[in-house]
């Protein structure tokens, strides 16, 4: 496609390539989530180390 300038570059492949990346990059997204997903159920969640005598605010929140 590089051959062609913007004027003669046929639509249904500019289309064709946009909604490829576009499908790339969701599955890239996809796959990430699914991934830091599973490390988290590995790991479990973050804790938090507070000095004596500090509250953290998710315990006074109703």
């Amino acid at each position: 496609m590089w051959h062609w300038n913007r004027i003669d570059r046929p639509g249904w492949g500019a289309g064709t390539f946009i909604g490829l990346g576009c499908g790339v990059s969701l599955a890239a997204g996809i796959l990430a989530w699914w991934e830091a997903r599973k490390i988290k159920l590995i790991e479990g969640p973050k804790i938090l180390a507070l000095p004596k005598g500090v509250e953290s605010n998710r315990e006074q929140s109703p």
